[in-house]
């Protein structure tokens, strides 16, 4: 939403979120039985100990449309009042030629995401004129816990600020800060007036930082 301040200067702010995860849940040794792996050495590179999975016959709309649905009831807006909709995701019309996968070296995708998550937030801040003692909740993509920590630890930032879900959720990409989000908002965790830290890394790759004071934009 979109509102204008005491001089005029617009405003955005986040009304209403909403999130939805499939109901199946995979374990790591569920995916131990599916390839060479084992829940210890998933938990030790990545932190992931279980993650929600689509059925065969659900598409990324059966996913987004309930998340959507929430975000409105929790705004207060109705459909028609809607003039943009943004869907970010890893399966595009390319499903019928086997191309929605994604690729990754994961090994330089970790330098990267450590590198590119710290000096986006670090920039945000100087510009903002705020340090990282001004964010009361940090909520980084969640890829990797180890990423998470080492961004978290090179900010100095509490780990009771910093929001995690991966080992609960998996890799949820592009729509992990949103779940997040949603999360700290029920958990009680986020709270009105305060500061929230959010940083992210994607495909691409592209990255960036963002931060808001969590409030009623209206």
């Amino acid at each position: 939403m979109i509102a204008r301040v005491a001089n005029g200067s617009p405003r955005v702010g986040i009304t209403g979120v909403g999130a939805y995860a499939p109901e199946r849940v995979l374990t790591n040794a569920d995916v131990a039985q599916m390839v060479e792996t084992s829940d210890a050495w998933i938990v030790e590179r990545t932190g992931i100990r279980e993650r929600h999975v689509a059925e065969p016959d659900e598409a990324t709309s059966d996913v987004a449309v309930p998340a959507a649905r929430e975000a409105l009831e929790r705004a207060g807006v109705a459909a028609e009042g809607v003039d943009l909709v943004l869907v970010a995701t890893a399966s595009p019309a390319t499903i019928e030629q086997d191309l929605h996968y994604l690729q990754m070296n994961g090994r330089e995708v970790y330098r990267f995401a450590t590198r590119a998550m710290v000096s986006s937030a670090e920039q945000l801040l100087a510009e903002c004129g705020l340090t990282v003692a001004d964010a009361a909740v940090y909520v980084p993509r969640q890829a990797n816990l180890r990423i998470i920590d080492h961004a978290a630890r090179h900010l100095g930032l509490a780990p009771e600020k910093v929001w995690i879900n991966v080992d609960r959720c998996g890799n949820t990409s592009s729509a992990s800060v949103p779940i997040c989000l949603h999360e700290a908002l029920a958990d009680g965790t986020l709270r009105a007036g305060q500061t929230v830290l959010m940083s992210a890394v994607e495909a691409g790759l592209s990255w960036g930082s963002a931060l808001l004071v969590w409030g009623d934009a209206r």
